[in-house]
């Protein structure tokens, strides 16, 4: 009996392998060639003592310790050889903000210019321009043969200290190539889909010694063709099908997600069968992934066009407050602090379960991400509240798309920073291209400080990198700051530890730190807070628990414009069995609950007060 169901299972693992097989899956790359490195042929002298980190194009850079400073008269470099359709790679360093000027000339020797504003002092963030937004009179750039750069202050039109690290004439290509990675050769058995190694090489610009993927680590969109085409369109949506359950049975978070994989391969396999239209079964497999409830696995949808108008409701304790008005008109029926009791004539419980989005994370998290929408409507419409004004009952109706005028203080900038009384500030809204070099131009700032606080509110996560890049600077010893690990269709588990060493141009070590998170708080940012939690030896302080979504999210672009986001081609867990962030999200070690409207941001920002108040205290 055993030998037979083995059998079975054998069989049926071989249709869905030569199913799947039937698959070309490949990627568009953007390839970037150096046509001329212009400063090492250049006639000018470098100057050593630099840290120029590179333009995040490849784990693989350096950090860059020598520039040529652009004098008074600027820079000229003569190309070797007419270049068309270039790109022009900067990375400068500046000690005050300036305008650089840079000019390309053809060889009729006409002239094409582009600005180049840095509104920040320090090392920039490296910018390419390509040759076609230079302009003379509407005319583009065609066989360009010298590049000139001169830059002026900002101020007072004098001459900035400028420093140039990288100066490059560059190429882009887009190349199309097979996707690598282990699921991928799982799918097609194609010796082109193998990776020759899952362990990258990583260069110094990044605090990694080590660094582990089970898929291109340059990729993230993935585009899935038939192999044979043909016009019998049941064998694509059988082909389509069938590797929906191969994703399915290889997603990696049912365990976090309390979820049961044979449940949900026995519902996608009922799916299969039905007799029904292709998209009534497509419709159904986004609502059986959707029941996942994880931020990084859905099928793209449309979503309404909505607006969320120019009244904004929180849930503040059991009642519904009104902690904004932003139409002038309106102010005068409506007013912060007013309690809602109904919308459009129902409790606003209604209207939460009504709420249009996708919602992820556990049941709490879902709630208060529904509740922040619950207000949200097609433009055409209106909404009817009834509220609570001064002990008075009243009715107030106003349109969805009235002028909506949201006070600057009322939007939290991103990077914004201060210092008072030794502790520094710093919001991040997102993990982009940037953060940790922003820090780093501000590490005399920083390192005089006793203590920093990192917002995070909001946040819901971006390139990790950039966060490993900040938890470094407050290490003093190698840490691990994740696994990472896949588990191949042959039943072959792999993992390998993402190894972190300490900065070695900015140390931190010795500062109190504080996190500050809320129910957006995500992905990238939880990493962020667990890490700085468990080896900077910082505080967490929140309004709520953090949204518990954390995942390498990737695309699958498959035939009849169907987009499905996963994250199941490599996953990372935190080293500690015991830190669960996936669903579950981060409990803050101080919970502040807001408790009137005045407890919010920017009105009098409870959670911001109450983090300043403790750190004076140490």
């Amino acid at each position: 009996m055993r030998s037979s169901r083995l059998t079975i299972l054998c069989m049926l693992l071989c249709i869905v392998n030569v199913s799947n097989a039937q698959w070309k899956i490949s990627v568009n790359k953007l390839q970037r060639n150096v046509v001329e490195d212009l400063l090492p042929a250049s006639r000018y002298t470098f100057v050593d003592g630099l840290t120029f980190f590179g333009p995040a194009f490849s784990l693989e850079e350096n950090v860059i310790r020598k520039g040529v400073p652009i004098p008074s008269e600027g820079l000229t470099f003569n190309l070797k050889a007419p270049v068309l359709n270039g790109v022009l790679l900067l990375n400068a360093k500046l000690d005050q903000p300036a305008k650089c000027t840079i000019t390309l000339r053809d060889s009729l020797q006409q002239a094409f210019t582009y600005e180049w504003n840095c509104t920040l002092p320090g090392y920039q963030l490296p910018i390419e321009i390509p040759f076609e937004q230079f302009k003379l009179q509407n005319k583009s750039p065609q066989n360009i043969v010298s590049v000139h750069i001169v830059a002026r202050s900002s101020k007072n039109g004098g001459y900035p200290h400028v420093i140039l690290g990288q100066c490059k004439v560059l190429q882009h290509n887009i190349v199309n190539e097979p996707a690598r990675g282990i699921f991928f050769y799982d799918i097609t058995r194609k010796p082109a889909q193998q990776l020759a190694s899952y362990n990258w090489k990583v260069g110094d610009s990044y605090p990694m010694s080590t660094f582990t993927m089970y898929r291109d680590v340059y990729t993230q969109a993935y585009v899935f063709e038939t192999t044979k085409p043909t016009t019998d369109s049941n064998f694509l949506q059988k082909q389509i099908l069938s590797l929906l359950t191969s994703v399915l049975k290889q997603y990696v978070y049912y365990k976090e997600h309390q979820l049961s994989s044979t449940i949900a391969l026995a519902k996608m396999k009922e799916i299969s069968q039905r007799n029904v239209a292709f998209s009534g079964k497509i419709n159904s497999v986004d609502s059986l992934m959707r029941s996942f409830h994880d931020g990084h696995f859905y099928i793209e949808r449309k979503q309404p066009n909505t607006l969320n108008g120019p009244v904004h409701v929180r849930k503040i304790g059991e009642a519904f407050i009104v902690i904004g008005v932003f139409n002038a008109a309106l102010a005068q029926s409506i007013q912060v602090g007013d309690t809602v009791l109904s919308i459009d004539g129902h409790l606003p419980e209604v209207a939460i379960t009504q709420a249009n989005g996708r919602f992820y994370g556990d049941e709490q998290t879902r709630y208060q991400q529904a509740v922040q929408r619950m207000l949200f409507k097609p433009a055409s419409d209106s909404t009817r509240l009834i509220i609570i004004q001064n002990g008075e009952t009243k009715q107030v109706t106003y349109a969805q798309n009235m002028q909506v005028t949201v006070p600057p203080s009322f939007r939290p900038v991103h990077r914004a920073h201060w210092t008072k009384n030794n502790v520094t500030y710093w919001r991040l809204n997102k993990w982009d291209l940037g953060e940790w070099l922003m820090m780093y131009n501000e590490k005399e700032q920083l390192t005089n400080s006793q203590s920093i606080i990192f917002d995070l509110r909001g946040n819901t996560g971006g390139l990790e990198l950039e966060a490993f890049r900040i938890v470094a600077s407050f290490i003093d010893q190698p840490i691990v700051a994740n696994i990472s690990e896949y588990t191949a269709a042959n039943g072959k588990h792999l993992q390998a530890p993402i190894t972190l060493q300490p900065c070695k141009y900015l140390q931190l070590k010795d500062k109190e730190v504080v996190v500050l998170v809320d129910h957006q708080t995500a992905c990238a940012s939880e990493v962020f807070a667990l890490l700085m939690r468990k080896h900077a030896h910082a505080k967490i302080i929140g309004t709520s628990k953090t949204a518990g979504s954390y995942a390498s999210g990737e695309s699958f672009i498959l035939p009849y414009d169907i987009t499905v986001r996963v994250n199941m081609l490599n996953k990372f867990r935190p080293a500690d069995p015991h830190d669960v962030v996936e669903y579950r999200g981060l409990y803050p070690d101080l919970l502040v609950p807001l408790e009137t409207w005045e407890d919010f941001f920017p009105y009098n920002d409870k959670l911001l007060t109450t983090a300043l108040a403790r750190l004076q205290q140490l």
